[in-house]
């Protein structure tokens, strides 16, 4: 029963979440064209690259914000709400350090890369510079925000954080399209500051609502020591698995710019943003499920919990594979549509960066699935071990002179071997099945994929390129994977729920 409650309640908070989602990807594509035509290819490759700097150092504040949501959707899911404010003071006032850290660090940092590693034209070394500041204060910003963000979640106001992410998206198109009235050697400098303003905006809102509506979010004069030990200790462990994805991601990014060129780094970062555009709504899916999974085993009803952890797994395969394939496919048309002049390796990056979101949506909820547990250190140690890999590797590839999409196939490699390994993991530590994960969710994830790939692969091959063929391929994979999906994706049970929640979605639509 309680597996039921779950899946239905993620099932309505993934709807408010696809509403969003279809409203987002539309701003924010169109946003990334108004940014690289303002912009140009070199400032937004500059941009990108030194925000990547910022990004670099702030796993230490990733691993807080594991740890902060974790604790908290845990206390609501023991109904301990006393417990909650002593928790979230205690994580506001671990992130204010955190932030201050950071931002001491990055500055001394980021300005020796800036000046003596990264490729970056001598007349805009100063617009670089300021960009980093500007950057390093709309981290602290962001880094004080996560004890927000994640008492959201916890309370499973996905509606709330749909609207902002909007609003986000909307200030982000108006600081695009204004770079059309500021003159050319000041448009990098105008953006990063425009960000900036973007982000207090953002987490202002964040801040003010939690404050009136969460009475837990009130903040007081307070430290508890042990609270402190029983959080770092926690954190301690998330901590070196967020620095070696870090490490990956940005640090790959810095050696792209110095082995390639900030060019490089524009393809990249807009194949990022097309990632994060289309990979949303599958992470917003799995977040979900994150307080649900959390409050399952803190109430001990593991079996909902294994129930849960394999829809979630293999329905964020199907979504982002329903909503993927016709883009994979028709990518280099569609860039066409989009940017007019497109950047060389981005079509390679994205159809990669979107094949390794692929892969890992395969297996997204078995981290949280660990994180219920609290028995993080093998896995963090195991992981981090294998992302951190991916960074001399690729140092290597490139070194060698192999091309730059190299990076991200390695990370396509990694990715395998990481879905492995938590299998394995979430075997020893909650008896999970992993005969069962395998039957239920790879390979009903495999056999979607080579269903529904089959006719949309036809009409590419079999046509040339056209708008005709875009809508084709549109119309089939819109039409057919949907029953693809529903009749050989769920199981008896699954499929019953679907269709009650559909029913009921129809008979009580004006109510919701």
């Amino acid at each position: 029963m309680a597996s039921i409650y779950s899946s239905s309640k993620i099932a309505k908070n993934t709807l408010i979440m696809y509403i969003r989602m279809l409203f987002i990807i539309a701003i924010n594509f169109y946003t990334s064209r108004v940014i690289l035509q303002n912009l140009g290819i070199e400032d937004f490759g500059i941009y990108n690259v030194v925000g990547g700097i910022v990004a670099l150092f702030t796993f230490l504040n990733t691993a807080m914000g594991q740890a902060t949501q974790r604790f908290l959707a845990y206390e609501l899911g023991k109904n301990e709400i006393k417990h909650l404010n002593h928790i979230f003071i205690m994580t506001l006032n671990i992130h204010a350090i955190i932030a201050i850290v950071i931002a001491i660090i990055v500055n001394i940092v980021g300005n020796y890369l800036i000046y003596h590693y990264l490729n970056i034209p001598t007349e805009k070394l100063d617009a670089a510079f300021w960009v980093l500041q500007f950057s390093i204060i709309a981290t602290f910003f962001t880094i004080t925000q996560v004890p927000f963000n994640a008492i959201l979640n916890a309370h499973e106001k996905f509606k709330i954080y749909a609207i902002i992410s909007i609003i986000d998206a909307l200030l982000k198109l108006t600081s695009a399209a204004s770079l059309t009235f500021i003159a050319e050697n000041l448009k990098l400098l105008y953006y990063g500051f425009l960000m900036l303003i973007t982000i207090i905006i953002i987490t202002s809102i964040y801040k003010i609502y939690c404050y009136n509506n969460f009475k837990e979010t009130h903040w007081k004069p307070y430290w508890n020591k042990i609270m402190f030990k029983q959080l770092s200790s926690y954190t301690s462990w998330s901590l070196i698995g967020n620095i070696a994805g870090t490490a990956s991601d940005q640090g790959v990014n810095i050696i792209l710019n110095s082995f390639c060129g900030p060019t490089v780094n524009a393809a990249r970062g807009i194949a990022m943003q097309i990632k994060t555009a289309l990979a949303t709504f599958v992470y917003n899916f799995q977040g979900a499920s994150i307080p649900q999974i959390i409050k399952l085993y803190a109430s001990q009803d593991y079996n909902a919990m294994m129930a849960l952890v394999m829809q979630s797994s293999k329905i964020s395969f199907f979504l982002f594979f329903y909503i993927c394939l016709p883009i994979w496919l028709e990518l280099p048309y569609l860039l066409k549509l989009w940017l007019v002049e497109v950047p060389e390796y981005l079509t390679i990056f994205t159809r990669l960066i979107l094949l390794n979101i692929l892969l890992q949506s395969m297996s997204g909820t078995l981290q949280t699935l660990i994180q219920a547990t609290g028995k993080i250190k093998k896995y963090q140690l195991t992981v981090g071990i294998l992302q951190l890999t991916i960074f001399p590797l690729s140092y290597i590839c490139l070194h060698i002179g192999l091309k730059p999409e190299i990076t991200i196939i390695i990370s396509c490699i990694i990715s395998i071997f990481i879905c492995i390994t938590q299998l394995c993991i979430c075997r020893q530590i909650i008896n999970f099945s992993i005969c069962k994960y395998i039957k239920e969710v790879l390979l009903k994830d495999i056999t979607i994929f080579m269903l529904g790939i089959i006719i949309p692969s036809l009409l590419y091959y079999f046509h040339e390129e056209s708008f005709y063929r875009l809508l084709s391929i549109g119309t089939i994979c819109f039409l057919i994977n949907p029953f693809i999906i529903y009749f050989n994706g769920f199981n008896k049970n699954e499929r019953k729920t679907v269709k009650q929640f559909i029913l009921y979605k129809i008979k009580n639509g004006k109510k919701n």
